[in-house]
């Protein structure tokens, strides 16, 4: 059965809360209500998970399937991001989201990556 994207957050999320790693989902988007279009959440093209790391810096992921990329919007709020300090990073599997982290110094005790052991 072919992961979903649901999934992947859902795994990157229970991975941080492992780790220990104040995280949440931030759900956004737009819908059409008769002629009016609605958007609800935060910024437009925020993260799917924000969470704050331990040093205290914004931490925004952006959970994709392969052969998808992230939309101008999502490229703006991640560099936006980056521009004040923060960490913004793109998965496209749970394990990507370890290698992330690790490159910047969490995950040092080598715990192993999601959905490996």
């Amino acid at each position: 059965m072919k992961a979903t994207e649901t999934q992947l957050v859902r795994a990157c999320l229970d991975y941080l809360a492992a780790r220990r790693i104040f995280a949440w989902r931030e759900n956004s988007g737009g819908m059409k209500r008769g002629k009016r279009f609605i958007r609800f959440g935060g910024v437009k093209g925020m993260a799917d998970i924000l969470g704050i790391l331990p040093d205290g810096r914004i931490l925004a992921i952006e959970c994709k399937m392969p052969g998808n990329g992230p939309s101008q919007d999502q490229l703006d709020f991640a560099a936006r991001v980056k521009a004040s300090n923060g960490v913004a990073l793109l998965v496209y599997k749970p394990e990507d989201l370890w290698t992330a982290l690790h490159s910047i110094g969490y995950c040092a005790d080598r715990s192993p990556a999601p959905g490996k052991g």
